[in-house]
């Protein structure tokens, strides 16, 4: 269960001040309307009415780091993930405050599985220096590498008979989120045309789908591919809000609908680029559950871009200096 806040307010001018209440219940930390019409956009539609109220209306802030009661109620225990799972969001978007309460049967169910990087900690972080590609006939991006590793992943979690204290899991326990569609439809494919998976009983309920398709929904294992692994394409993404990066809203939701295994596959050296994804890579590794792409590589990538920039500073000066320019 996602935290919810609660917003009772008849200042609103819609019900009678007296006597009336009207309760918006949602998480304006997640995803928000999704909207087309450029119109609608630039009147600020596209951020919902309770987003607006908690952000541009001093009665629904906080004062000394609480609500007021009278109008906000944080519903803070979340009955739905591992602990391990919860940790990276909650900090960065719930102030610490989320409290988890998920059966324990249910949540450490994957613990023990032997696939994990680290016993314990059902989070992985798989790197791989994959490649963003696009076909001749759509502007969608797609990743091959990162496909392969995600197909591999599923089919452990699939073909692997039943080990003792985890039970065998459902394809509908499972879902795989991807940001661009073109992903989507190559993971759907090669799910479909895998000799192991493709005759697996209800393989077809296993749902595949952008992080828009999962808001409100949970699967015991969720498994993400980021696709992105060109930062000449960042700004692209950012600029028609396409993608996981620049998007908290997007990342928020896509690390918060596992219940008890989470597995995202992706580039580490582009992902870093975006703050929480950064802090969710370095949690992973810091608790043991990094495979893949060396991280000494990863770990590197600041000091690389530093020299890379000094360079381009002093050939910069050289050039100017060349042509006499100040």
């Amino acid at each position: 269960m996602r935290p919810i806040f609660s917003l009772c307010a008849c200042t609103l001018g819609l019900l009678n001040a007296e006597t009336g209440h009207l309760i918006l219940a949602g998480d304006p930390k997640q995803l928000g309307p999704i909207l087309r019409s450029p119109l609608a956009i630039n009147h600020g539609l596209d951020v919902s009415l309770l987003e607006r109220l908690m952000t541009q209306n001093d009665l629904y802030n906080k004062d000394n780091m609480e609500f007021d009661k009278c109008y906000v109620t944080k519903l803070i225990l979340n009955y739905r993930s591992h602990p391990s799972i919860l940790k990276v969001p909650n900090e960065l978007f719930y102030d610490g405050e989320l409290v988890a309460c998920a059966n324990e049967i249910s949540s450490n169910q994957y613990c023990t599985w032997e696939h994990l990087p680290k016993r314990g900690f059902p989070v992985i972080f798989h790197g791989v220096p994959g490649k963003d590609e696009r076909e001749s006939n759509s502007p969608s991006f797609f990743n091959i590498y990162e496909i392969e590793v995600i197909i591999d992943y599923l089919k452990k979690l699939l073909l692997t008979q039943a080990k003792r204290g985890m039970s065998r899991i459902s394809p509908r326990d499972i879902g795989i989120i991807a940001p661009y569609r073109k992903q989507v439809e190559k993971i759907r494919r090669a799910i479909r045309t895998d000799e192991d998976l493709q005759n697996y009983m209800c393989i077809d309920d296993l749902k595949v789908g952008s992080v828009e398709e999962f808001q409100g929904q949970e699967r015991r294992v969720i498994m993400v591919s980021a696709v992105r692994s060109s930062k000449e394409h960042i700004f692209l993404d950012e600029l028609f809000n396409i993608g996981f990066l620049k998007n908290e809203k997007r990342f928020n939701v896509a690390v918060t609908r596992a219940k008890a295994l989470f597995i995202m596959v992706g580039n580490p050296t582009i992902l870093r680029t975006d703050e929480s994804w950064g802090r969710f890579i370095d949690f992973c590794f810091d608790q043991g559950g990094y495979t893949g792409l060396p991280f000494t590589s990863v770990e590197g990538i600041d000091e690389v871009e530093k020299r890379l920039l000094a360079l381009n500073i002093q050939e910069e000066k050289n050039d100017r200096n060349y042509f006499n320019l100040p």
